[in-house]
């Protein structure tokens, strides 16, 4: 029983901040530092936290980055996300990664240009950017897909007509 109170009582004094405290000034009085290395380093990153963003020559630059094609190493894709220098990684999303989705067959009724965005937008609501390629025949749409979801391989499209 002794043995038992006696444990408890250091874990009582393992587990007060004040005593924590002294035992960690006492052990480090005995290292024999110089006053330079006990001085912690203070970073202000104040004024920093502008100066450690992502660099590029200016933003024509970055818009090609961001409106680009999926870019991908070794045929795996790179999803990229926009964060500010106080964010936490844990804060970062990679889950959307805007791809270019082919709408082939469309009925020569529908290739009118009124008729583009709202076709896209079939695929995903958040569609924004949409071409025609007149010598293909099909039309080009710039599709933010969700990454953990299952892609969509079609869609059905018909005419009222």
């Amino acid at each position: 029983m002794d043995v038992s109170a006696s444990g408890r009582e250091k874990c009582k004094e393992a587990l007060s901040p004040m005593s924590a405290r002294a035992k960690l000034e006492e052990e480090m009085g005995k290292l024999d530092i110089t006053e330079e290395e006990a001085t912690p380093l203070v970073v202000d990153d104040r004024e920093e936290a502008e100066q450690h963003k992502w660099v590029v020559a200016g933003k024509q630059d970055r818009d090609h980055v961001w409106v680009g094609p999926p870019w991908h190493v070794s045929k795996n894709v790179v999803i990229l996300s926009e964060f500010g220098g106080c964010m936490k990684p844990s804060e970062l999303k990679f889950d959307r990664l805007s791809l270019w989705a082919r709408i082939i067959n469309l009925p020569f009724n529908l290739r009118e240009k009124k008729w583009w965005l709202p076709i896209a937008k079939q695929i995903d609501k958040g569609t924004k950017e949409v071409h025609f390629d007149h010598i293909g025949g099909y039309l080009r749409a710039r599709v933010p897909v969700d990454v953990s979801c299952p892609l969509r391989r079609w869609i059905l499209i018909d005419s009222a007509k």
